[in-house]
């Protein structure tokens, strides 16, 4: 059968900086690729390896409540580093109003706030500027917009939680890690409801979101960057001063 075209599904970097790559070959075959090594794989032999990885996967965490097949395989793969450091994985409740998102501020930086405030709460209510500008990396081939779609067709159509996969926090934080679209729909269509939702537990309360992360975010960039930031907030302000200064002498000197 001839290939007519290959789609990239997915591609993770290695701690040993090899790469794995894994293509869908239309046509022929689903190719994964470590580098130059590549194996061949039909679309059967490709779902059998994905069980088989979740069952080494459960084996190798060994954490009471733990199942790999309840996650996200993508989220899985982002805190994958951590998973050695799991304890505990709890099932509690919590109010949608009580979660926490990484949102922007007015001058575009970085800040935690409350699940009302999210790019996808933004989006449901009419504003999409900042979800349209995300850039999202879990669904290939798929628009913020659709994917967004699709969580609100699941929810209509299955609930929440769907095939067990909860939303998921960190230790004690309410600081949601996976999830934000199907929380933020849930807040859209029902306010603020209680909720089932997992959190992992990790050695020595380990892999909390920072309450600021605008301060890692400056001490990860350097003084260029720092003072490009720097340089446009003084740009906003003095843009906002002057045009309050405007305001202030219309009042002062109207007829």
């Amino acid at each position: 059968m001839s290939n007519p075209g290959v789609v990239y599904l997915a591609e993770k970097k290695l701690t040993s900086g090899k790469i794995i790559r894994i293509e869908d070959n239309i046509g022929e075959a689903i190719h994964i690729h470590l580098d130059d090594f590549r194996v061949d794989l039909t679309i059967d032999e490709l779902l059998n390896l994905n069980k088989v990885l979740i069952n080494v996967l459960n084996e190798l965490i060994n954490v009471e409540g733990f199942n790999a097949s309840n996650f996200d395989p993508i989220f899985l793969s982002e805190i994958s580093q951590f998973l050695l450091d799991l304890e505990k994985i709890e099932y509690s409740k919590i109010k949608l109003e009580d979660i926490l998102v990484e949102t922007k501020n007015f001058l575009g930086m970085p800040v935690i706030k409350s699940l009302k405030y999210s790019r996808v709460v933004k989006a449901l209510n009419g504003d999409n500027n900042e979800l349209l500008n995300y850039k999202q990396e879990n669904m290939i081939g798929e628009t913020n917009i659709d994917r967004l779609e699709k969580i609100k067709f699941s929810i209509d159509k299955y609930n929440y939680p769907l095939n067990n996969q909860y939303l998921v926090f960190f230790n004690f934080q309410n600081t949601i890690r996976d999830g934000q679209h199907r929380a933020s729909y849930l807040y859209y269509k029902y306010g603020n409801i209680e909720i089932p939702v997992i959190r992992m537990h990790f050695k020595n309360g380990k892999y909390n979101t920072p309450r600021y992360p605008v301060i890692n975010l400056l001490f990860k960039w350097n003084s260029k960057k720092v003072k490009r930031v720097l340089i446009y907030i003084y740009k906003k302000c003095r843009n906002i001063f002057i045009k309050g200064k405007k305001i202030i002498k219309k009042f002062l000197y109207r007829d």
